[in-house]
């Protein structure tokens, strides 16, 4: 995703920094932001320096992703018999 890419890039994510490279608004911004927290690739929010830092490396977040994508698939596999496109057993 676009977000975690300046995440990668700035190694600090922010709403304002997602809001300007990304051209999406605040309510956006924080969405992507939370999301990205709640997976573990940015901590919480830092008042000090009013920005997020990144906690994990692009290659742990493509890592993350793909198992992700993979429980994803197979959460999505319904057997035949569940579907309700198949056919009734009368």
């Amino acid at each position: 995703n676009e977000a975690a890419a300046l995440a990668f890039q700035y190694g600090k994510l922010s709403t304002s920094l997602i809001q300007r490279k990304l051209g999406i608004g605040y309510a956006r911004a924080l969405q992507l932001l939370e999301r990205l927290e709640g997976l573990g690739v940015i901590s919480p929010y830092d008042p000090e320096t009013r920005t997020q830092h990144l906690l994990m490396s692009e290659e742990e977040w493509k890592e993350k992703n793909k198992e992700g994508a993979k429980a994803l698939e197979e959460a999505l596999i319904v057997p035949e018999d569940q579907r309700g496109d198949a056919p009734s057993k009368e």
